[in-house]
Order: C-alpha cells, then sequence, then structure tokens
C-alpha cells in the first residue's frame, strides 16, 4: 500500500490520511480492512486533490474500528457521500473481523473486555477461558 501516490504541487508522494504510523496499535486483524479504506481514500483523494480531509484518530474501541475525522463538503455531494460510507463500512467491517487473524468473526465479551474473535483464536488466545458469544 505503500505505494498509493497523491500529487501536491506537481510533485508525486506518499499519501496518508495522518501519519506513516496511522494504523500502528490497531489489531493486526484489522489491517486488510484499514489498508482498503486507505486505497479508496487516496482514490478520492487523486479525484479531488482540492478535499480536505483528516483523521484525528483510529482506535479500537468496544472491540470496533472508531474513526474520528473532519471532511469538508466536496463539489460532488455523491463522492462526499461515498467517502462517508467507506468510513463507516470500515468501522462495519471491524465488527465481524477477528481481531487476530482478520477471518470472519462474532463479538465475544470475556471479563468485561469485547472483541470480534474467530473461534480458533478465542481459544488460542485465552486457552480454556469461555467467551460470551454476543447476540447480533
Amino acid at each position: 500500500m505503500d505505494n498509493l501516490l497523491k500529487v501536491t504541487n506537481n510533485a508525486v508522494e506518499p499519501w496518508r490520511p495522518i501519519g506513516s504510523d496511522w494504523a500502528e496499535g490497531l489489531p493486526e486483524g484489522w489491517q486488510d480492512i484499514l489498508d482498503q479504506l486507505r486505497l479508496t481514500l487516496g482514490i478520492f483523494k487523486i479525484w479531488h486533490p482540492e478535499m480536505k480531509f483528516e483523521i484525528s484518530q483510529l482506535k479500537e474501541k468496544f472491540g470496533e474500528l472508531t474513526i474520528y475525522y473532519t471532511l469538508e463538503p466536496l463539489k460532488s455531494e455523491k463522492d462526499f457521500q461515498r467517502i462517508k460510507m467507506a468510513i463507516d463500512l470500515a468501522e462495519i467491517l471491524s465488527y465481524w473481523t477477528c481481531v487476530e487473524c482478520g477471518e470472519q468473526a462474532v463479538y465475544r465479551t470475556r471479563g468485561g473486555w469485547v472483541a470480534p474473535f474467530c473461534a480458533v483464536c478465542a481459544e488460542e488466545c485465552r486457552p480454556g477461558e469461555d467467551y460470551e458469544v454476543l447476540p447480533e
């Protein structure tokens, strides 16, 4: 994904919504979701170089990806809504994606902590401990 480019003042450089460590600290299982989001946002940035977009924070909150961002309206209302939908989709996909391996998961709770785990990772991460599968 590091080859995603933007053009700024006739110079070509990698584009990231925030610094190069923008996904640091987030679960490894969500990296594909984050890479896809970065690619999607980069494409919109190429289509709309005037786009004023900034991610102020990416974090895991209550077992889901949470993205705080600012986005100024674009000339194209349709593309403005598409960008918002891409971000919403990344957040939604995190709910069903194992935080460890990236496979399909269910939302599980143990000792007050909640996160999406597949059955294999739930057992490997905490052998013998019971996870309660939360209703959808």
